[in-house]
């Protein structure tokens, strides 16, 4: 780890004739003018990013991957060239080196330069780290934590407490870096729970409303989270998904929630290519006699392009759900819509993002 040495000569230590992001600072200290203290150096308002050395590499102890509040320190030797495809549960894949960082226990996969070929999709309690000196996913090829209806829940995604309709109200949509939208009425639909800015993994919908005999629709699971690090380069020209997943009909009942978008981090020097990064919501169910579901926040339309989950229509007496990205569930005569899972949270941590700047980036990401 770098430590910062300064001499002062002849006069008093002057803040504002160092670097942007070398000063130290605390609640107590001074940064210089447009700079703000973010806890532990003066910043500019958009932040810093990683801490790089002179090599571009992320400054982590050796043999560590990430940068400030993401370090992963995997134990097992490294692969020169590792190329990784398929699908793996995080928690019991041989694959996996289990490590924690921060309070976010991983699933671990590095490699000396480290290659996605096909369709890589990950689920499982644990987040996926793909981690190497150069990480890339080329065209044709994807790394999928998404959650997906009635199916596998996303890599690490979380079970937060999402607004579950009552007696026949919609599920709400879950929230994390935008709201999900609240249950349809007439009965009392599910409300949104709160967006997070500290965590990661993206927040379940909640189950649609029921009534005596009858069952409300399940909720989708949110989207999971994907850190890909890369000490010199990561390229992405195929795709990373971390989208949640669309709620269920319900049956003479609420539709469920759809789960909200879960998180996309990229920590290196330099991000490069033309790739698409999506952490959609999933779209909320139809009420009523209907066994529509919503849509999950990584399934393309028309076009072939993922701009959040379809809302499923309404059955008999029953109101249409809403799509992804917060929409309200809608109202029926007697049965509420599941609100739309809220977008996902995508930091690119990285230093140089001239080569990425055609990139389709849904949500707009973060820095970090």
């Amino acid at each position: 780890m770098r430590s910062w040495w300064f001499v002062v000569l002849a006069g008093c230590y002057q803040p504002q004739l160092e670097p942007t992001c070398s000063v130290e600072c605390s609640a107590t200290s001074g940064c210089p003018d447009g700079l703000v203290c973010d806890g532990k150096r003066c910043a500019p308002p958009e932040g810093c990013g990683p801490v790089l050395d002179d090599a571009g590499s992320s400054d982590a102890p050796t043999g560590c991957f990430g940068a400030d509040d993401l370090v992963f320190c995997p134990q097992r030797p490294l692969e020169p060239t590792r190329t990784v495809t398929g699908d793996v549960d995080t928690a019991s894949d041989s694959q996996c080196e289990i490590v924690t960082a921060n309070g976010i226990t991983a699933c671990v996969i590095a490699g000396g330069k480290l290659a996605i070929t096909g369709s890589f999709k990950a689920h499982g309690v644990y987040a996926l780290v793909l981690a190497g000196d150069e990480v890339s996913i080329p065209v044709g090829a994807e790394v999928d934590v998404s959650s997906h209806v009635a199916s596998v829940l996303g890599a690490g995604r979380r079970a937060c407490a999402s607004g579950v309709g009552l007696a026949g109200g919609g599920g709400a949509g879950g929230a994390f870096g935008t709201k999900g939208g609240p249950g349809g009425t007439p009965m009392t639909g599910g409300a949104s729970g709160p967006i997070s800015l500290t965590a990661y993994g993206g927040c379940d919908g909640g189950g649609g409303g029921r009534t005596t005999g009858v069952s409300g629709g399940e909720a989708g699971g949110g989207g999971g989270v994907a850190i890909l690090i890369g000490r010199q380069s990561v390229t992405i020209d195929g795709a990373v998904r971390a989208s949640g997943a669309g709620g269920r009909g319900g049956i003479n009942g609420g539709g469920g929630g759809g789960g909200s978008g879960g998180s996309i981090v990229v920590i290196t020097p330099r991000v490069i290519g033309n790739g698409t990064l999506h952490a959609l919501g999933g779209g909320g169910a139809g009420g009523g006699s209907s066994t529509t579901n919503g849509g999950n926040g990584s399934d393309p339309d028309s076009a072939g392009v993922a701009i959040g989950g379809a809302a499923g229509s309404g059955g008999a007496g029953g109101g249409p759900g809403g799509a992804g990205g917060g929409q309200d569930g809608g109202a029926g005569t007697t049965y509420g819509g599941g609100g739309g899972g809220g977008l996902g949270r995508i930091s690119l941590r990285a230093s140089d993002k001239s080569g990425f700047g055609t990139a389709k980036i849904v949500p707009a990401p973060t820095t970090p």
